[in-house]
């Protein structure tokens, strides 16, 4: 099989998928989300049929703990992704709920797939709306931002780390596209925050960007 025919794989794969189904609760929001196990039933069975083998595998490197995604098609091509652990504990629990975090993320990015109305809660009303103030007057509803809602300067360097291993990732230009597409929210409020940690990121951007345009790999 040539590279064509995985690409042709690859999307008659993600055309035959199920929904992905929100069958889990988040007591603490009130929302409804799609559980690890429901975004693998969406996409498993489709990409099995189409000559995929779905893999996902726990690593570190000098920039700290990921979960790698990767998508083995038959003929030998492959793709992978990587996602980063944040940890809210330093315990066994917290580092289990980074995991699953990572993992059904990373499939759901690497598969192109993602709940109806998923962005990470942020869309989801509070139970008890606070009373608007008697004297203003109506404002603008206010904009959704997927970043989360406090993102102090150490979060904010993970998530370059995260940036540029993914940029490294990143073997075509249009993966290349793909990433700043998918990253252009998140750059923007990083470039309002710190200057100096958005510069970094685009360099790394701009060297990966001069490989593929040479056609060199490092």
């Amino acid at each position: 099989m040539t590279t064509g025919s995985a690409i042709a794989d690859l999307i008659a794969a993600q055309g035959a998928c199920d929904p992905v189904l929100k069958d889990a609760t988040n007591p603490h929001f009130r929302s409804k989300y799609a559980s690890l196990s429901s975004c693998v039933d969406a996409c498993k069975e489709a990409f099995h049929k189409h000559n995929f083998a779905l893999l996902q595998s726990n690593g570190h490197d000098e920039y700290g703990q990921f979960v790698q995604t990767t998508l083995l098609h038959t003929s030998g091509e492959r793709w992978c992704s990587v996602v980063y652990l944040v940890l809210s504990k330093q315990d066994m629990q917290g580092l289990g709920s980074a995991i699953t975090y990572a993992r059904r993320y990373g499939l759901l990015g690497m598969v192109g797939l993602a709940p109806e109305d998923d962005d990470g809660n942020a869309s989801v009303a509070p139970p008890k709306p606070a009373p608007k103030p008697a004297a203003q007057a109506p404002q603008k509803p206010a904009q959704t931002h997927s970043a989360p809602p406090l993102m102090d300067l150490d979060k904010w360097q993970v998530w370059v780390v995260d940036q540029k291993r993914a940029l490294d990732y990143c073997s075509e230009k249009y993966q290349l596209k793909k990433w700043g597409s998918d990253t252009k929210q998140m750059r923007e409020e990083l470039q309002e925050f710190d200057r100096e940690l958005m510069a970094n990121l685009k360099d790394h951007f701009n060297m990966k960007h001069d490989e593929l345009n040479s056609g060199v790999r490092k």
